[in-house]
């Protein structure tokens, strides 16, 4: 922690750290800081989805699941809140881009103080991909019942909780460019949490689905 006057500053003790940490548990249930899982909180504790898209300007799509929660993890020393399924299903990663909100060019503010950054998920092995990995597999793995790298967090969602496998929105946009081809952009969950696939930026069918990350600043 730095104070302005303090050379270096200091390390945080526990108490210091939980008050920096964003609401809901401050005390991991399960990995550590690199990928760990602290648990749900309800969007009257951060914000819901609606909300959220009408604060960056997000209208493209249809809003749906609204109301889901947040995941709560810790991710290579961050803390970030991850939406349990989607917010909006039928819109481009173009219509996310546009408005900042696909690597964190925009910011929010809680009523509580707390800057988040506005992003996706990374969902690729690399900035332009060519097979899954980044924080979908870093954290999404280990909470889903059927773990396929069975880590034991003992979360065990299932993919009707997580808004993957089938429905509207159930194609998860993230960040990463396909290797394979520059117009094309990763996305997850289409048919398992494993699955992934790379699609034009411009598509926007009623399988492309928004699931934001709030990644805490300060």
């Amino acid at each position: 922690l730095h104070d302005g006057e303090t050379p270096g500053g200091w390390e945080a003790t526990a108490t210091e750290r939980a008050l920096k940490n964003g609401p809901g548990a401050q005390v991991l249930q399960a990995g550590d800081d690199q990928a760990g899982f602290y648990g749900e909180v309800p969007t009257s504790g951060l914000i819901d989805g609606a909300s959220l898209a009408s604060e960056i300007g997000l209208s493209a799509g249809t809003a749906h699941n609204t109301n889901a929660p947040w995941l709560k993890f810790a991710s290579q020393g961050k803390v970030l809140f991850v939406a349990k399924q989607t917010y909006r299903y039928g819109m481009s990663w173009d219509d996310i881009d546009a408005v900042g909100a696909v690597e964190g060019n925009v910011e929010v503010t809680s009523s509580l103080g707390d800057t988040y950054r506005v992003r996706l998920l990374t969902g690729g092995d690399n900035d332009f991909s060519s097979e899954a990995g980044g924080e979908w597999n870093a954290l999404f793995y280990p909470v889903h019942v059927d773990d396929p790298n069975a880590q034991n967090w003992g979360v065990g969602y299932t993919n009707a909780d997580l808004g993957i496998g089938s429905g509207r929105g159930r194609n998860t946009w993230c960040q990463e460019v396909s290797a394979d081809n520059a117009g094309r952009r990763v996305s997850r969950g289409y048919s398992s949490v494993t699955a992934f696939d790379t699609l034009a930026s411009s598509y926007d069918y009623w399988t492309t689905g928004w699931r934001p990350v709030l990644e805490l600043v300060e």
